[in-house]
């Protein structure tokens, strides 16, 4: 027995299952052209089976719910359809790619973003340092909601995991500038802090063994190790400055008497300010309340201060004839007028109008003339002044 089997006839009933237009089965051969033509009814309008291709409004908002965490087999196995057909119902709805809507991020977008490399959003991702998930499918895309992203990205400890400053993105970086002037701190590494106490940094790493510093442990910065050794250890400047590490047995001086002791040696209160994170006005207006002004402060010699290098190293540069910044020609200038005071010389102590490298030495000299060699406030190793 013989079956007559038309694969033109099949074809063009294929098509037109699959949803594909009448008018172009019709052009693509002579069986899809007798096919429209049985099916024509009225003004030329094609009847479609209706149990074939018609979506209902269930289908569809099943589909605009589930199609960016399904894949499109997925889709098509709980509507009882292909997955062909899935994918071109989603593209006449004009429904994006999953990886392509608007309210989602690639890493790929992330990492461009942030000036980083891919992998390290991935890992960011994977470990949940930023919320995000996998995209269905084989390609383990990672995708990111903008607002999660946002959210993220003005986290004081999310700036552990990029540079700022290599932020390409001119709106991103103007909304982590805005957050980092309210939020007022800075993260220094053990490094920094132990530069800016004068001590070893063995001495910063016990403290934070012991837990008496506080501190941020980031591991795998760079998001191309498995499982690394090593980590890198975070401490924020308001906490260091807080709590000053002694060079032996880890004594500790407060933040107010620091501020005593530097205002008492002479530095400028816009410099000590800086040098613990404060304005010059919240610093002016603490020493009003608590310790009677600038004024009443006594004298300190600054090389008795342990926890100052940013005054040693300007000596330092001074003596080297090393090119100075404005910062610290203000703070030898406070020295001298300190000196100055403290010892009645009765100079006039950097008048003019403008600061240079001349004004100091001028006021050097006088200084040195007037207390004939034995005051000298430069004289690093001479604590007896």
């Amino acid at each position: 027995m013989t079956i007559d089997i038309d694969l033109d006839t099949i074809v063009a009933e294929g098509y037109l299952a699959a949803g594909v237009k009448p008018s172009v089965i019709a052009a693509r051969s002579k069986a899809g052209r007798d096919l429209v033509e049985r099916l024509k009814l009225g003004q030329g309008r094609v009847r479609v089976p209706q149990s074939i291709n018609t979506w209902s409004k269930q289908d569809d908002d099943y589909l605009r719910s589930n199609y960016r965490y399904m894949t499109d087999e997925e889709v098509g196995q709980a509507l009882g359809r292909s997955a062909v057909g899935v994918l071109i119902r989603r593209k006449r709805l004009g429904l994006p790619a999953p990886s392509k809507h608007p309210d989602e991020m690639t890493s790929r977008v992330v990492a461009s973003a942030l000036g980083v490399d891919e992998h390290a959003v991935c890992h960011w991702v994977d470990s949940g340092i930023l919320r995000g998930r996998i995209m269905p499918g084989g390609r383990r895309i990672r995708l990111v909601r903008r607002i999660d992203f946002m959210l993220w990205v003005i986290n004081p400890e999310s700036w552990l995991r990029f540079k700022i400053g290599r932020v390409p993105d001119p709106h991103i970086r103007r909304l982590i500038e805005l957050r980092m002037m309210r939020w007022g701190d800075a993260w220094w590494t053990t490094r920094d802090v132990a530069d800016h106490l004068g001590v070893d940094i063995r001495a910063v790493n016990a403290r934070i063994r012991r837990d008496t510093l506080r501190h941020v442990k980031v591991r795998n910065i760079s998001g191309r190790h498995e499982a690394p050794a090593w980590s890198y250890n975070f401490v924020r400047r308001s906490d260091a400055l807080g709590l000053a590490v002694g060079a032996g047995k880890g004594s500790a001086t407060t933040l107010e008497q620091f501020i005593v002791q530097a205002v008492g040696a002479g530095i400028p209160q816009v410099c000590a300010a800086k040098m613990i994170g404060w304005t010059e006005k919240k610093l002016s207006h603490w020493l009003c309340r608590h310790e009677g002004g600038a004024k009443a402060q006594a004298f300190v010699d600054w090389r008795t201060i342990q926890h100052i290098p940013f005054v040693r190293r300007a000596v330092e540069r001074y003596h080297a004839r090393r090119r100075l910044g404005y910062d610290e020609m203000l703070v030898l200038l406070g020295i001298l007028r300190a000196w100055n005071a403290h010892h009645e010389l009765g100079l006039a102590v950097g008048r003019g109008k403008k600061l240079t490298v001349g004004t100091i030495e001028r006021a050097h000299k006088r200084v040195l003339d007037v207390g004939q060699g034995r005051i000298d406030p430069f004289d690093v190793g001479n604590k007896n002044g």
